[in-house]
């Protein structure tokens, strides 16, 4: 940080990690300002200048990118829970260690955005002593071109995996970089009034009259961006065998001087491990590396006959945040993508565990099916997939399960919102998340009877440390935690969770509380509707953007999540261009293209929509969405309606989710 906070371009050379264990690198920027002056097409004048160059520290949780290779403490506590041996979990951890290694990689995405702006006239000059029967009443006439141009270039890193080496598989990932992506805006061209005629007196009593005519303004974007593809991964190299060889080596039984086999344990425990693994989100990928595991060993049918190659897909920087969707779906299936076909358009149904077919995050056959048919599955009937899911793969199309999702989860919402309670929105998400999972019977008379008589306000415990001794989750709130007569860990965190979220608005899954999270940004921005910019092109960013010259829809923006604390957290930095903005999310892979452009991203309050005013992929402003209904998006922003910059307000807008004025969305709301 040091080289960084010196503005010293080597730190580029180096990486450092914060005290949370967060990866910190540099981005590196330059802009170059070049003018040029010409008279009757010969230059006159010529300047460029170069700025200094601008370091920028760019902090990233690089573990949630390498979570589906790494092997949780929590695994080692349920192995052992099962296996009952701890000489057999030393060399587990032995194996885990051995050879062990991740390589990351820094690849650096450039974008290179110029900016023109022509100024073009012919400049007239005729001396005072001219008279309207003087041959040249136009006087000494020049035509001039005043360019500038700003050309901004910025080296950004993006930090990938591109070899593993660990106990289930080893694997190489190639990245190959691109040719040069050319965008260019339609040239703007503004035509001006004449100039009215000036006087300038001379030394030698004439006078100097100077006037322009054929005045325009024309002013032009292009942005090159060099990047890299997707990742091509290697096969797996499967390396199971040698934990196999471990269950077949016997151990003395604890308190005893009999030898046992972990393996032994395990055919009798498999289901029970099987359960622990699915119902916590650290451990859910590698269920399915067990279940297979015990395939090989015993040669039974546990689900997973392949090795699991779905569970290590290449990963962006994302994690479920503030969302519900999001929500739900971590406490569905972690970080991870739930079992898939291999081109990832189809959800494989599975165990959940307990003997319960499931398909995508947490919709069951035996409860969804009739959902699925209604959205258009059109393949075995719910016996026939409750009969054979187990020894023949069932797929489901990912659009048809994710519609059944978003059903399910809109009349979980409803039906909170229905209670006829003062609930706040964070309270309503924990709520929807344990309806999701279980029901909500008896919630209403519990509340009453222990939330209300010595909680004046909901915020009594908002930001607070939860308190897990509060009557209403030792009564309700932290049951169920069995399933099918077992009790499940997975479910256990969950009520936990649930309740940290309803009591204090902490989302136990990010470490963050709702203040921090999508809605909150999105109403901490709905708070100035009606205010012009003043307060917007005056703040001074945490990051040392400069905003003079800028449109202050971005410095909007910017001053919203910068005031919230969540740049560099979530929002890479500050910003005042939206086209060069747009180029580095994309460069980094956390843009989300909209509809028009072919991308299937359904925005949620707190994300960053950026828009075009040329029907194309470059952007020309930018706002925070506030909600979406599947169909409309609402947004809030800065330099919004009619008017001038000076006399423009914020002000709260919609449109079609499907515009093609949308050019697409930074999803700061999962992060």
């Amino acid at each position: 940080m040091e080289l960084v906070n010196a503005n010293d371009v080597s730190a580029k050379n180096f990486f450092s990690e914060t005290t949370q264990g967060e990866l910190v690198i540099a981005e590196i920027q330059t802009t170059t300002m070049k003018e040029e002056k010409s008279e009757n097409d010969n230059v006159v004048a010529k300047k460029e200048e170069i700025e200094n160059k601008k370091v920028i520290a760019r902090t990233i949780n690089y573990k949630s990118l390498i979570s589906q290779y790494t092997t949780p403490m929590t695994f080692f506590i349920e192995l052992g829970t099962v296996t009952r041996n701890p000489e057999f979990l030393e060399d587990v951890a032995k194996l885990v260690k051995k050879d062990a290694k991740i390589e990351l990689t820094i690849l650096d995405t450039v974008n290179k955005e110029t900016s023109t702006q022509e100024e073009a006239y012919i400049n007239h000059q005729i001396l005072s002593n001219y008279t309207s029967q003087t041959p040249n009443p136009q006087g000494n006439q020049t035509r001039v071109k005043e360019t500038i141009s700003n050309e901004t270039t910025t080296l950004v890193p993006n930090l990938k995996v591109t070899y593993v080496n660990t106990w289930t598989c080893e694997q190489s990932i190639i990245y190959n970089k691109q040719p040069s992506a050319n965008e260019q805006t339609p040239q703007e061209v503004t035509n001006h009034e004449d100039e009215p005629k000036t006087s300038v007196p001379l030394e030698n009593g004439q006078t100097l009259i100077t006037w322009k005519t054929n005045w325009t303004t024309t002013t032009s974007t292009t942005t090159i961006t060099d990047k890299y593809d997707n990742g091509t991964q290697s096969e797996y190299i499967d390396k199971t065998d040698e934990f196999i060889e471990l269950l077949d080596k016997k151990y003395k039984i604890p308190n005893s001087n009999e030898k046992r086999t972990a393996g032994s344990y395990l055919k009798t425990g498999a289901e029970m491990l099987f359960g622990f693994l699915r119902q916590n989100p650290e451990t859910q990928g590698l269920e399915q590396v067990m279940r297979y595991i015990m395939y090989k060993y015993t040669g039974k049918d546990y689900g997973v006959t392949e090795f699991p190659s779905g569970i290590y897909q290449i990963r962006e920087f994302t994690q479920a945040g503030g969302t519900l969707k999001s929500l739900v779906r971590y406490w569905e299936n972690g970080n991870g993508t739930p079992e898939s076909s291999p081109d990832g358009k189809q959800y494989k149904v599975f165990d959940d565990g307990f003997g319960t077919a499931t398909v995508g995050y947490g919709i069951t056959i035996q409860w969804g099916y009739d959902r699925l048919v209604a959205k258009g599955y059109t393949g075995y009937s719910k016996e026939e997939i409750l009969a054979k899911y187990k020894t023949e793969d069932i797929y489901i199309d990912v659009s048809i399960v994710d519609a059944v999702e978003d059903e399910i989860v809109a009349e979980k919402r409803a039906l909170v919102q229905g209670l006829g309670l003062q609930l706040t929105t964070y309270q309503e998400y924990a709520l929807v998340l344990r309806a999701y999972n279980y029901n909500l019977e008896g919630f209403v008379e519990n509340y009453n009877k222990y939330w209300l008589p010595s909680d004046a306000s909901n915020e009594k415990y908002f930001g607070k440390e939860v308190d897990y001794n509060h009557p209403l989750y030792t009564e309700y709130m932290s049951k169920p935690i069995t399933s099918k007569g077992k009790t499940a860990p997975g479910l256990i965190t969950r009520r936990k969770a649930e309740w940290a979220l309803f009591s204090a608005g902490y989302f136990e899954n990010t470490g963050k509380y709702w203040s921090d999270s999508g809605e909150g940004i999105a109403e901490f921005a709905m708070q100035f509707i009606g205010e012009d910019h003043s307060r917007f092109t005056s703040y001074k960013p945490s990051d040392g953007t400069q905003f003079s010259k800028a449109s202050w829809c971005a410095m909007f923006v910017s001053y919203c999540f910068d005031q919230k604390g969540l740049i560099p957290s979530v929002l890479k930095e500050t910003y005042t261009s939206c086209s060069i903005e747009v180029g580095k999310m994309r460069s980094r892979g956390e843009f989300m293209e909209s509809l028009a452009n072919g991308g299937n991203y359904t925005p949620q309050a707190g994300d960053i929509i950026f828009f075009t005013w040329h029907k194309g992929n470059v952007s020309d402003h930018t706002a925070i969405v506030t909600k979406c209904d599947g169909s409309t998006v609402w947004f809030v922003e800065g330099n919004g309606g009619p008017g001038t910059t000076f006399t423009r307000r914020v002000q709260e807008d919609s449109t079609s989710i499907n515009s093609d004025t949308i050019v697409g969305y930074f999803p700061a709301s999962q992060k």
